[in-house]
């Protein structure tokens, strides 16, 4: 009797009288007989049995079942079918949603296809993120975008899986600020970061990168408003990041002197102490930072920079003059404003010069010194 000539009861029979388990349905023609062989747990689980009920059936709840009942590694690399055959399998488990995950990995893994074109929307994130484990979908321009597009959630982690290739398949047109902002907070290799910043042209604002990628941010990509941070906590930076921080403190000259406050001490030394800063430039930092300084301080600035001739305001033996120009407006204003002088106007005596009034009795500007000089 053939398989298509048994009734249901025969069937049943037919089932129940098996003592074993069957090591091989390919052979029966009829397809309801294999889907209550399956259903009733008695063929032997194996790749053969697997593509053999797919071909007969497909990927019914049966055969579902099956799968997720498999009690061993499935491994397809090792069956004979051929191509088609596999790829039809292959496809066929791609969409399924119920097919359990580990075996979802294990069939489509081992069965050697990936995709350069992935166009398949609707997998639930727990598969796509198998797909991308297992680099079925392969990183390409077409891929990047279908999953940006269609699986956001799972983006970073096809870029992380694939960062090297995402590295080198980002162009202009697909090039994100926002991707790059990410993948800058991972702990991966300083060169692929780098490779990554120079296909940016806006700004990065962030902190805690490598010396390196900061090194590059400060030369390419560094933001403005970056910048007050920077210049106070221009100590705790390792020395060539000092020097990128200093440079951009010298182009900057007037953000230093409007937030002198909030400027390390360190810095403002090395500004004070730079032939990179003009004379003009030290005077006006020199007159925004007198009133954080002691008097030990001011002397040491005044020495520095070759002014002399002001020392004589803290000789209360002296009446020094001095020539009515810029410097002396902005130095003596600040000694003015720090209490050190009580006016100064032009001499009557002297045309040309102002002659200072001292207070009758100065007061100490700072108790401790600012350590700037």
């Amino acid at each position: 009797m053939n398989n298509s000539d048994l009734t249901t009861e025969h069937k049943q029979a037919y089932i129940h009288s098996l003592e074993t388990k069957i090591t091989s349905i390919k052979a029966i023609k009829d397809s309801s007989l294999w889907a209550a062989l399956l259903d009733a747990n008695i063929v032997q689980y194996s790749e053969y049995n697997i593509m053999d009920c797919f071909n007969a059936v497909k990927l019914n709840s049966s055969v579902v079942s099956y799968i997720n009942q498999c009690d061993i590694n499935l491994d397809f690399s090792k069956t004979e079918y051929d191509e088609n055959t596999k790829g039809a399998l292959f496809d066929s488990v791609i969409t399924c949603r119920d097919i359990e995950n580990s075996k979802y990995a294990q069939i489509l893994s081992s069965l050697d296809f990936v995709y350069d074109d992935f166009n398949i929307s609707g997998i639930s994130d727990d598969k796509i993120a198998i797909l991308i484990d297992t680099k079925i979908i392969r990183m390409t321009t077409d891929n990047l975008a279908f999953i940006r597009n269609n699986y956001p959630d799972q983006k970073f982690h096809f870029i992380r899986i694939n960062l090297k290739e995402y590295v080198d398949a980002v162009d202009e047109t697909l090039f994100s600020q926002n991707e790059l902002i990410e993948i800058l907070t991972w702990d991966i290799n300083d060169d692929l970061k780098i490779s990554l910043l120079k296909k940016s042209k806006e700004p990065i604002i962030g902190k805690g990168y490598s010396t390196a990628v900061c090194l590059h941010i400060l030369s390419n990509n560094f933001a403005e408003s970056d910048l007050p941070g920077l210049f106070l906590s221009f100590e705790q930076w390792d020395n060539s990041i000092q020097e990128k921080i200093f440079d951009h403190a010298v182009n900057n000259i007037s953000c230093i002197i409007d937030n002198q406050n909030s400027i390390s001490k360190k810095l403002i030394k090395s500004l004070l102490n730079s032939e990179s800063v003009s004379q003009d430039e030290k005077l006006d930092l020199f007159a925004a930072i007198m009133p954080g300084l002691c008097v030990d301080d001011i002397r040491s600035i005044l020495i520095l920079l070759n002014l002399t001739d002001y020392l004589k305001i803290f000789d209360m033996r002296s009446r020094p003059k001095f020539e009515i120009n810029n410097e002396s407006e902005k130095l003596l204003a600040a000694f003015k404003e720090c209490h050190l002088i009580d006016s100064y106007e032009e001499s009557t005596t002297k045309a040309g010069y102002y002659k200072v009034a001292r207070p009758k009795a100065t007061k100490a500007l700072s108790k401790e010194p600012s350590t700037v000089t």
